[in-house]
């Protein structure tokens, strides 16, 4: 929570729920700890010895079991507009949370066996159905039926792996980098092969967004801005309504206004659900739809400017101030530019 405050984030429902999410993973890094100095003491070690090598030699492990699951959370702070900064608050304290928890496991809580933790030759009780006894480096353990099942089926887990070592390396490797591959094209925008959709809706207007070089004319963008939009309604009825150009500013997904000669949109409204005609059809995917407009734009880019395509959904979300104010603002400050 003092992370939280420092790095300006409240503590609210999400957050709240977000350390409720985590609180069994940040118990199972003190058990480690534990653990493993509990078995150093066991071995003969002095107390201040198994202490000082227990938490050592666990330290890289409960780091790199850390980390993986603080990089299943990471990839929701690439979400943007509102719904981007709604969710954005979950992976932030799931972050701290366990940055925190690495901290009190491998630093604060090793002194703190020093007085509480268990010494050498004591019987541990877990339960009423079985008992572990420590006897120096012997562990007579009598296990429950499912605990012995458990045990053979992980042992031999852990041989398979243990004999095919390369192969148990190269799979997850594989995974883990065509997983990269994907949110790494999903993120440029040449592929779009992560489709999160959060309140799923209709979507019925796209934006093609171009920006070129700083210093160029607003006629040279005005002219690219008119192509794009004859190019769109070329499609016919079936594809697109009406395509509306705009140069000297876009529309980011805060319905904010950014200016520049050099930037400019085209605001592209889509027919009725019962009008549509895709390349799918009668699918009618308008994500499909974004990626074959995406294709058949790209030769736009050849002129220096980069290009992008957002969809906005029916019924959006009520930004910082309303839409017909926005446009109003965004309409005021271009008559004046025009004026001066």
């Amino acid at each position: 929570m003092g992370i939280m405050y420092l790095t300006g984030n409240s503590i609210n429902e999400l957050s709240l729920f977000s350390f409720v999410l985590v609180s069994g993973i940040i118990v199972d890094d003190a058990i480690i700890v534990v653990e493993n100095i509990y078995r150093h003491i066991q071995a003969g070690k002095n107390i201040n010895d198994a202490v000082v090598d227990g938490a050592a030699e666990v330290f890289l492990p409960v780091i790199s079991a850390t980390l993986t699951t603080i990089t299943a959370f990471l990839p929701m702070l690439i979400m943007t507009g509102s719904i981007g900064e709604f969710f954005a608050i979950i992976p932030k304290a799931v972050t701290y949370a366990l940055a925190a928890s690495l901290i009190e496991c491998l630093f604060i809580l090793p002194i703190h066996y020093l007085d509480y933790g268990p010494r050498k030759n004591q019987t541990i009780r877990r339960g009423r159905k079985y008992t572990i006894r420590c006897d120096t480096l012997e562990f007579k353990v009598e296990d429950t039926p499912f605990m012995a099942a458990c045990r053979v089926f992980f042992n031999r887990l852990l041989q398979l792996v243990l004999r095919y070592r390369f192969t148990s390396l190269a799979v997850p490797a594989f995974f883990f980098c065509l997983a990269a591959f994907i949110a790494l094209a999903s993120l440029s925008g040449k592929m779009n092969l992560i489709r999160v959709t959060f309140f799923p809706d209709d979507y019925s207007t796209y934006y093609v967004e171009i920006s070129g070089p700083v210093g160029t004319p607003i006629e040279t963008t005005h002219a690219l801005i008119k192509d794009i939009a004859a190019e769109v309604m070329a499609d016919g009825p079936g594809m697109t309504t009406s395509a509306q150009g705009m140069a000297g500013f876009y529309l980011n997904e805060d319905y904010m206004a950014v200016w520049g000669n050099h930037l400019g949109h085209v605001v592209v409204t889509l027919p009725a659900l019962r009008d549509r005609s895709f390349e799918d059809a009668p699918k009618n995917d308008i994500l499909a739809h974004l990626d074959t407009m995406r294709k058949k734009l790209a030769h736009f880019t050849e002129s220096g400017f980069s290009l992008r395509i957002r969809p906005e959904k029916t019924g959006r979300p009520r930004a910082k101030m309303s839409i017909s104010g926005c446009w109003a603002n965004s309409l005021t400050r271009f008559n004046d530019s025009v004026r001066n």
